[in-house]
């Protein structure tokens, strides 16, 4: 039985209590002051009062608890294992030392292939399965969470224990469950520090990082590594930090550069690279996306007076700052102060599913 059902029936049997002891008392008391009136008890309009005050009372106590237990809940009603919020509660008071985040990657595909109890029951399994693994290696009652989709959350208390050894194993004898392919990565942070929530966004940044590669590393790294990784990001974004690379690209009628196609990086404190797949997903999930592109933009509006008027930049900037208001007021006005064309900025757009709504990108640039 997982940690989570075993809390949950814990808070339900105290929930039980809370609602009726109160009940049986306030029952008592009323009926002993009935029953030890003097003379014979009748049925008036005082006792009656009462009698019918007691039912309602009862009832409406006990829909309130049954609110509050729903409102409570600690588990989460598909895997039984704990909700995002509990799971996060009980991280404060059980500190880790390693978190790992597992995730299912191929869960849009099996949607769109069976059945809502078929997935119900996959994820169901996966928790159950990844609980009797983690037991085989002596973890005994870790901390496992649902966080949305098919994102599983996982707290050990250990460190002596090889993280990727387990999860790996637990990959390999679980890759079909309840008749399903499943596809799983994952990422873990070691010596985790106080700040969990963090840490949790930057498991998940690693993911995306991969994911843009097709490649599954499952990277564990220290916490520690992880918060400065992010750290040098944000200093390399403030101090516009930018190191650019350039692709000529050839006229096919003219058969002379007209394009050169920009592949920016940032530059971390110690000269260091730090690719675009590594640093986007953190850009994003820290909210810091149009200030990134601004940026960017502004760094190649200031290169293109250096360079030949026939010459245009193509660069990749995120559709979502394309269609921010405040993003499209700087951008244009960047491009009036410094006096350029727009013809010699060429836009490259990465979003899934464009192609069909080409109309609303030409309204806005338009």
């Amino acid at each position: 039985m997982l940690l989570s059902e075993l809390n949950e029936r814990e808070r339900r049997f105290k929930l039980a209590l809370r609602a009726g002891i109160p009940v049986l008392l306030l029952t008592f008391l009323v009926f002993y002051s009935l029953f030890t009136q003097e003379g014979v008890f009748r049925f008036n309009l005082i006792n009656t009062s009462l009698i019918a005050s007691i039912v309602f009372i009862t009832i409406y106590f006990n829909y309130f608890l049954i609110e509050m237990s729903v409102k409570e809940s600690i588990i989460d009603n598909t895997t039984q294992s704990f909700n995002e919020k509990a799971f996060l509660d009980k991280l404060r008071i059980y500190k880790p030392k390693t978190l790992i985040l597992l995730v299912v990657d191929n869960l849009y595909t099996i949607n769109h292939n069976y059945s809502v109890e078929k997935v119900d029951l996959l994820l169901y399994t996966i928790i159950h399965e990844l609980n009797n693994t983690l037991n085989q290696y002596g973890i005994h009652s870790p901390l496992i969470g649902r966080r949305y989709g098919a994102e599983f959350l996982i707290a050990i208390n250990k460190e002596d224990h090889d993280v990727k050894e387990i999860f790996e194993k637990f990959i390999a004898q679980n890759h079909t469950l309840t008749e399903i392919e499943v596809d799983y990565a994952f990422s873990a942070a070691t010596n985790t520090n106080e700040n969990i929530e963090q840490i949790l966004g930057q498991l998940k940044d690693i993911l995306v990082s991969e994911e843009e590669t097709n490649q599954k590393s499952n990277t564990v790294k220290p916490a520690e590594e992880l918060g400065k990784t992010e750290q040098s990001i944000i200093e390399a974004l403030n101090n516009k930090q930018f190191k650019m690379s350039f692709r000529p690209l050839e006229s096919t009628k003219t058969g002379q550069v007209e394009i050169y196609e920009i592949v920016s990086k940032l530059k971390g404190s110690g000269e260091e690279e730090i690719l675009p797949r590594v640093y986007l997903p953190i850009i994003n999930r820290l909210g810091l996306g149009v200030e990134y592109d601004l940026s960017l933009v502004g760094h190649v509006i200031k290169l293109l007076p250096l360079i030949d008027e026939n010459i245009s930049f193509t660069f990749n900037l995120s559709p979502f700052s394309l269609r921010n208001k405040y993003f499209q007021e700087k951008f244009f006005s960047l491009l009036e102060e410094n006096d350029i064309k727009t013809s010699r900025l060429i836009i490259q757009l990465y979003e899934r599913k464009t192609h069909h709504d080409l109309s609303s990108y030409f309204k806005t640039l338009s």
